[in-house]
């Protein structure tokens, strides 16, 4: 759960403000102003994504599902270049991770996204061939310890997210690292998949869990 944003919810937290460092202290390392000025620099390029920013406006002038390849060909100018050929994009991805981050996205062709999800590029996402994904999917390759009663979000660990060829992934599904969905499964609207996914298996809940098996040669049957 998000803390919220609003001032009231604000901790009325008392104002520190640093002693002023006299004009000859600053005059005498200018070194030392411009090695902070270019740390600063190096972290905020780090998580900045002009050509992204780029793209993300332009998307937000396609209406829903109205020229899907035209968002493909956006990605892949944006440094997307794992987006494949016939890939259909239905809205604007929201995209996550630092310095880099492009490569680790890689999505087979003639696969379909929906609208509003959130893909977490901290570790690689593989999403395979003629896959499905519904709106709403969150796919996530961080992951966090429990710490300690101070703090208990602790340190985090990336791990890598595989769906397999011609898996359907459902709306509203959030998807945890080191999880590989398997060829030709179904994971149903809102499960929370913690654990890998068996080829043609369709899995739902939270955590997710089998509820049957799909017949590869039979689409749609149950057994």
């Amino acid at each position: 759960m998000q803390p919220s944003s609003t001032p009231e919810a604000q901790p009325a937290w008392p104002m520190v403000t640093a002693a002023p460092v006299p004009k000859a202290a600053r005059a005498a390392n200018p070194r030392s102003f411009v090695s902070r000025t270019r740390r600063f620099l190096r972290v905020q390029k780090s998580v900045s994504h002009l050509r992204l920013w780029l793209v993300q406006g332009l998307n937000s002038l396609i209406p829903f599902m109205v020229a899907p390849s035209v968002r493909r060909a956006l990605y892949r100018m944006a440094g997307f270049k794992g987006i494949g050929e016939g890939v259909y994009l239905l809205g604007a991805l929201d995209l996550r991770g630092h310095a880099g981050f492009e490569a680790n996205l890689v999505i087979g062709a003639g696969t379909g996204v929906n609208s509003h999800c959130i893909f977490d590029l901290s570790g690689k996402i593989t999403i395979g061939k003629q896959v499905n994904i519904g709106h709403n999917v969150v796919i996530m390759t961080t992951n966090h310890h429990l710490g300690p009663p101070s703090q208990r979000c602790g340190s985090s660990d990336i791990g890598e997210v595989v769906i397999g060829d011609g898996a359907w992934v459902a709306a509203g599904v959030m998807i945890f690292p080191d999880v590989t969905i398997g060829p030709g499964s179904v994971v149903s609207a809102g499960s929370v998949v913690t654990k890998s996914v068996a080829p043609n298996a369709m899995v739902a809940g939270n955590p997710a869990r089998v509820i049957g098996w799909l017949d590869g040669d039979k689409p749609g049957e149950v057994g």
